[in-house]
């Protein structure tokens, strides 16, 4: 049997019917729940560099919000995927599992069970409505985990969230970052500050 075929089993046996109890609907590799004010989404991604003989793949977790891709300028899914979604995340951090002639699938199963059960289901239990998602973010951006430009993200899940004076204060501190960013050349800085005076605009926020 192929590789690629033991890992169609792998997520059809394995993989599936756990998310499937929790809700997810399934198109090919990509898993999708929606919630109230945000959506569950969960990739199989398999490696560019895959051969017939070898074969990686990884388990991708995310938090799609509908209301966010509507001010960002995205077209709103009723079937997005992990790599829309506003928060992500990777098993294990960056965990690649592997595939060869002579893999084990019975323990190679044991292993995926184990990570769906101690770390996907606790991802997307935690992260299960707009609040915690948005003190997720806020503390990764205290401790500076996530880039300046991230502030304009946040910001909009506090407006959703009715705290429109942290928004305002968030984003004018991040469009004051852009004004003095001389890491990008001055067109690309000029274009960051025009997309978030247009994202200021539809929050009512004033720059």
């Amino acid at each position: 049997m192929e590789l690629r075929e033991r890992l169609k089993l792998l997520i059809r046996n394995t993989i599936h019917p756990t998310l499937k109890e929790r809700g997810f609907k399934k198109r090919n590799h990509h898993f999708y729940r929606p919630l109230a004010d945000v959506g569950w989404t969960f990739q199989v991604q398999s490696s560019k560099y895959n051969t017939r003989d070898f074969l990686q793949f990884t388990l991708n977790m995310g938090i799609y919000v509908p209301q966010w891709a509507r001010l960002t300028g995205q077209t709103v899914s009723d079937f997005p995927k992990e790599y829309q979604s506003l928060w992500r995340e990777r098993v294990r951090g960056d965990h690649w599992y592997e595939l060869t002639p002579g893999t084990e699938l019975a323990a190679l199963r044991r292993e995926i069970a184990r990570d769906l059960q101690e770390q996907v289901i606790p991802f997307f239990e935690r992260l299960s409505g707009l609040p915690p998602l948005l003190e997720e973010m806020l503390e990764a951006y205290r401790m500076g985990r996530l880039s300046v430009y991230a502030g304009k993200d946040i910001a909009i899940l506090l407006t959703l969230s009715n705290r429109r004076e942290e928004a305002a204060d968030l984003l004018k501190r991040v469009a004051a970052y852009c004004r003095e960013d001389d890491t990008v050349i001055d067109h690309i800085r000029q274009h960051r500050f025009q997309r978030l005076k247009e994202l200021a605009d539809k929050l009512g926020i004033s720059l």
